[in-house]
């Protein structure tokens, strides 16, 4: 398992993780408001848009990539959405709002294809 862990800036309540080559091109609106929505979380291939409890500040903010499923892990969270997720690149990104500024992320171990990513929320505030 790799892990990264930080205090993230989050602005009109979403960040992102993306790849370099697919940041920026999903029609989002559509997404949540045409053929997926979820509320809390939403893919496109190479993106994911995160919606976060707080409307703008800093939320903690952990993302674990595991080469095996770690199995529920449910203790002490409000929420828990679990979606597919497809990327044609290993090395991701976290992004904050409108791209100022973007952390690395553990690269997946098992390069490009298909993934199942789970959303966790606690507080409102904290997100995993």
């Amino acid at each position: 398992m790799a892990e990264f862990r930080a205090r993230i800036g989050v602005h009109y309540s979403h960040l992102e993780i993306a790849d370099d080559q697919s940041w920026g091109r999903t029609d989002w609106a559509n997404v949540f408001f045409g053929r997926r929505p979820t509320g809390l979380i939403a893919t496109s291939p190479g993106e994911v848009f995160l919606v976060a409890g707080r409307h703008t500040g800093t939320v903690g903010f952990t993302v674990r990539v595991n080469d095996d499923d770690p199995g529920a892990d449910l203790d002490g969270f409000e929420d828990v959405v679990e979606v597919p997720f497809e990327t044609s690149r290993a090395e991701l990104k976290l992004i904050q709002r409108a791209g100022e500024k973007s952390h690395a992320l553990p690269r997946l171990p098992a390069g490009p294809g298909s993934y199942r990513m789970r959303y966790h929320c606690r507080d409102g505030r904290s997100w995993k």
